[in-house]
């Protein structure tokens, strides 16, 4: 698992070369890329979270910190943070690549698609993050509109046709546009960090515990209440986990 140095944290130590003495972006991204390669992989992953939390967050970096977590034997965190780098760039092999490699790994039990033709074809290709589904929706309802206006005005069938031909685009913007929504709004996915996470009954650290799950497990973000979130899990079961167990993606 390679890693990557933030080329806008570099881009930013040309332009404010004032700031050689001070900590800069730049600074925290080659400092943050000296100490994963030291080994040092708790002080690269706090000063990558560092450029994250000021505003330079990429795909690249969100791996880097995955990577860190994975060799730090964190399974959770590291498919966390690989799961917040595809979000960006779903089309990226190696992205893809240490995710799958870390289901391998640590196999959760969710269900595996059936071994076939469909599922071995590169699908994810054509796959968009929720800014390009955005872009090219908003682009093809406005040539829709702009070609039935152009037909309406001019009486020329063929505007029309040109409408329904870009109707197949938005129905795959507006699809991935529509499933991104969903996930935000209502179906937030999160993530066990903790290797022996207990699934309560009620929100409160002494309830009953109804299941214990597995770090690296995927669950469905329902609710939250004081320091507790009301999770679903993939078999459907519902109970309460601390916040602290668990990362939202």
């Amino acid at each position: 698992m390679k890693i990557k140095l933030s080329l806008i944290a570099l881009w930013f130590s040309f332009v404010c070369p004032s700031l050689a003495g001070a900590v800069t972006p730049a600074g925290l991204a080659a400092q943050a890329a000296q100490d994963y390669q030291s080994g040092h992989f708790e002080e690269a992953i706090k000063n990558w979270q560092t450029l994250a939390e000021i505003g330079f967050v990429n795909a690249g970096l969100y791996s880097n910190i995955g990577n860190a977590y994975w060799r730090e034997g964190k399974v959770g965190s590291a498919k966390l943070y690989f799961l917040k780098a595809q979000e960006l760039q779903p089309r990226n092999p190696g992205i893809r690549a240490n995710l799958a490699f870390a289901e391998q790994k640590n196999p959760t039990g969710s269900p595996t698609s059936p071994d076939s033709i469909l599922s071995k074809l590169p699908l994810y290709r054509a796959a968009l993050n929720l800014d390009e589904s955005l872009v090219l929706s908003a682009t093809f309802i406005t040539l829709i509109i702009a070609f039935l206006l152009v037909a309406r005005f001019t009486a020329r069938p063929k505007w029309k046709l040109l409408s329904l031909v870009i109707l197949l685009p938005l129905l795959w913007s507006g699809g991935f546009l529509g499933y991104q929504s969903y996930q935000n709004l209502w179906a937030k996915p999160g993530i066990i960090l903790d290797p022996q996470a207990k699934l309560l009954e009620a929100p409160v650290s002494t309830s009953a515990t109804r299941e214990v799950l597995r770090e690296g497990e995927e669950v469905q973000l329902l609710k939250s209440e004081g320091n507790f979130v009301l999770v679903k899990t993939l078999s459907g079961r519902k109970g309460w986990l601390p916040k602290a167990q668990m990362g939202e993606v």
